[in-house]
């Protein structure tokens, strides 16, 4: 995968999944080592096809393209929790997307989790590091979307970072009035 568990500044880049005809409700299909399968195939799993890099400026400009083609003119952003991958986090963003029929534009936050059980302090501690960059972009898709509903979605512990991001913000607006 492109990102790993290691800290960096914000990046912004979008992804392309498919998700199979056969997809249920809820299931992340993955190749199963009980059914003999050892690689991903986009018509049975889902499956991160793409990862692209992409200016600050541009990831703006393509989201508010993205924002006015939308019925409601709404964003999803999800928000992982511990030991999940930045693959996994696509994954799991665009198949909650598509079983939730969301007609927006779905998004995710990925931060360095090391996606591993043993990691937990260590995911915490990361989970703790991210909210400025999490707040930061928060911010920028509020001000830069054009989107007149952002819904959030964090899981685990991207609730910790959620809630303490919005915290900041909400004390930060406060101040400013």
């Amino acid at each position: 995968a492109m990102f790993s568990g290691g800290r960096g500044g914000l990046q912004f880049g979008a992804c392309h999944i498919s998700i199979p005809e056969v997809h249920e409700v809820g299931q992340l299909e993955a190749p199963s080592i009980l059914k003999l399968e050892l690689t991903e195939r986009p018509e049975k799993h889902v499956v991160l096809l793409e990862v692209l890099s992409k200016e600050e400026e541009a990831f703006f400009a393509d989201l508010r393209a993205m924002v006015a083609q939308s019925p409601r003119r709404e964003i999803l952003i999800f928000v992982h929790g511990y030991n999940v991958s930045f693959e996994d986090a696509a994954r799991r963003t665009a198949q909650m997307a598509y079983d939730l029929k969301f007609t927006g534009v779905p998004m995710f936050y990925s931060w360095p989790s090391q996606a591993d059980l043993l990691g937990y302090a260590t995911d915490r501690d990361n989970s703790l590091w991210t909210v400025s960059h999490l707040k930061e972009f928060l911010l920028k898709v509020a001000q830069q979307s054009e989107a007149e509903s952002i819904n959030l979605i964090a899981h685990s512990m991207g609730n910790r970072a959620m809630g303490t991001a919005l915290e900041e913000i909400a004390a930060e607006m406060k101040e400013e009035t």
